[in-house]
């Protein structure tokens, strides 16, 4: 199976965003028929489209003008037919860091967090009054790249985010404020950072000053999910990204991510993935 890493220097200068025609790459996404994943996240704009996508094991439904949202490392298979005018933006998580300095930005968004939001935002006309006169500063940046184009690039793609935001709020009835619930957000950004030392739930409450309750009830409130497993979805999803992007062996990522023996870090992946560490590399790893 195949895991597509981000090109960073596809242009001869480092960028962190690209956009193109979903033609362009139809052949290693849309139109490949293999279960695929990637390092990066993916918004796809569809003019028309009809069929279905089959996110991890679920499968959502496509018909008329949709917007996709993909982040990285789910596994996904498509089924659709979908007219010329259609486009993806794809990025690398590191422009909210290198670039923008907003570290927690996507972990704000409703469609790119824990919370089982669908991936499916429909748009109608607001696809040619909202979405593409942006997309269009953005294929036209690409058309003439500048020793500034890292930074006019991502301040579109912030832009392009927040109006989805707004609309995927407004779709399913969410509440809008990006500002709600810091210490959530909080410890998201915590997690990112200490995951593959820091375990419990007892040691997030007491570095962010709040009791275990708190920081349950904050995790369940957004994420729809207790703060434990919050954690340990994020360390799997840590793990993974170590087993599709390096060669590193079991032994190694296994002492890496603190595991007392390779034999409980292939205990751990196995009980939430269904897959041991080595059937999931040898799976997903091209």
């Amino acid at each position: 199976m195949r895991n597509f890493q981000f090109n960073r220097n596809k242009y001869n200068t480092e960028l962190l965003i690209d956009c193109l025609s979903i033609k362009e790459i139809q052949c290693l996404s849309t139109a490949l028929k293999e279960i695929h994943t990637t390092s990066f996240y993916e918004i796809y704009f569809f003019d028309c489209v009809n069929g279905s996508i089959k996110v991890e094991d679920e499968i959502f439904e496509l018909s008329g003008t949709n917007i996709v949202l993909l982040p990285p490392l789910l596994s996904r298979t498509w089924d659709v037919e979908f007219n010329k005018d259609s486009y993806v933006v794809f990025f690398d998580e590191d422009v909210f860091e290198n670039v923008l300095k907003d570290t927690s930005f996507l972990y704000r968004l409703h469609y790119f967090g824990y919370k089982n939001n669908k991936p499916i935002l429909p748009v109608e006309e607001n696809l040619s009054t909202v979405y593409c006169p942006i997309l269009g500063k953005v294929i036209q940046e690409f058309s003439n790249l500048k020793s500034d184009s890292n930074v006019i690039l991502s301040s579109y793609l912030y832009q392009l985010l927040l109006e989805i935001n707004r609309q995927y709020s407004d779709h399913y009835n969410l509440d809008r404020n990006l500002e709600i619930d810091s210490e959530i957000i909080r410890f998201r950004s915590m997690l990112k950072s200490h995951v593959s030392y820091t375990r419990t739930v007892t040691d997030y409450a007491s570095l962010m000053g709040v009791t275990r309750n708190r920081l349950n009830t904050l995790s369940l409130k957004l994420y729809g999910k207790n703060a434990n497993l919050v954690i340990r979805n994020e360390l799997l999803l840590a793990c993974k990204n170590e087993l599709l992007s390096s060669s590193s062996s079991i032994s190694e990522i296994s002492h890496q991510f603190n595991f007392s023996a390779p034999s409980n870090f292939t205990r751990f992946f196995k009980s939430l993935e269904g897959l041991s560490p080595v059937e999931y590399r040898d799976k997903f790893k091209n």
